[in-house]
């Protein structure tokens, strides 16, 4: 009997339409920049009515930011070359074409700065001065010095080890698709009939045909496979989402961290930057592993069969 229903459900439309998300996979890890400014990542966001571009760096997670009177290519380039040009050409700029984590935290902090500003009638110069200041203790905090970057970038590797940690715990990776394979796209909830070309530029994702011929790009985890029986008579106009431009809003975001990552990882306080013992991490990892859980009797509980792969 729930092998009937279940061989009814993958014949079923309406059903298939309607299936859940796809589970989450393991975090993929950025790069750890060598510097400051080598290294960026890009935002586009609106905030009271205006939009803003948002460019923050991986290595010293410095913010800079600035309202555009409109979002055309022509006007970000200039204002990004504007800012480019106090701090340097980065080797890596990420487009706002590409989510991550980094880009959206920081545009999460500014627009609690400008809410903030806003409440209190002031400055929101002055009050991105607040952020970026560091509270000093003493004069000697005041005197330049170098820190060895050797330092840092352990403390970044510490950190994005950290969270990829936590973030894997219920993860699985997806399984890749073939080119040409018949696939589900989930678009606003729904799952709509397209086909995989190939991969993409972009980690874990592919470009994918819909039955008029419109090609678009969609992470992994917005795919599935679909039977070669399955109906493929869904109108072209269900894969139209954004009714202003006609065009699709293709959703990239990937479950990494903020090295080039997703959101949705517990916030991690962030160690110092003295020696850090190389096998901690190690330690936590196996400690996590080999905990046993026993019921109130005393009995050891283990997982089904079943769900090893889990």
């Amino acid at each position: 009997m729930n092998k009937e229903n279940t061989e009814m459900v993958k014949k079923c439309d309406a059903c298939q339409n309607y299936q859940y998300s796809n589970q989450k996979e393991p975090m993929v890890q950025g790069q750890i920049p060598e510097g400051p400014w080598d290294m960026v990542a890009t935002d586009l966001f609106q905030w009271d009515g205006a939009d803003y571009l948002l460019i923050v760096d991986y290595y010293s997670r410095f913010i800079e930011f600035c309202r555009l009177p409109n979002t055309s290519s022509s006007m970000v380039i200039i204002h990004t070359k504007s800012i480019f040009a106090r701090h340097g050409i980065p080797k890596s700029p990420l487009p706002p074409s590409i989510s991550n984590g980094l880009a959206e935290k920081s545009v999460q902090i500014i627009k609690r700065m400008l809410n903030k500003s806003k409440i209190d009638g002031q400055d929101s110069y002055l009050s991105l001065l607040e952020l970026r200041n560091t509270r000093v203790v003493k004069a000697t905090q005041l005197e330049p010095r170098t820190i060895n970057p050797d330092c840092v970038k352990s403390h970044l590797q510490q950190e994005q080890q950290k969270r990829k940690l936590y973030y894997d715990e219920g993860s699985k990776p997806l399984i890749p698709l073939q080119k040409g394979e018949n696939v589900w796209m989930q678009v606003q909830g729904e799952w709509k009939p397209v086909k995989a070309l190939d991969t993409a530029e972009a980690p874990a994702s592919y470009h994918v045909k819909s039955a008029s011929g419109k090609v678009y790009r969609r992470n992994r985890k917005h795919l599935r496979p679909r039977r070669a029986d399955d109906s493929e008579d869904h109108p072209e106009s269900d894969l139209e989402v954004d009714s202003e431009s006609g065009q699709e809003q293709v959703n990239n975001q990937l479950p990494v961290d903020d090295n080039g990552g997703l959101q949705g990882q517990p916030d991690v306080p962030p160690a110092t930057l003295e020696e850090v013992p190389k096998r901690a991490l190690e330690v936590e990892v196996q400690n996590r592993q080999q905990v046993e859980v026993r019921t109130s009797s005393g009995r050891l509980v283990r997982k089904p069969q079943r769900y090893k792969d889990y």
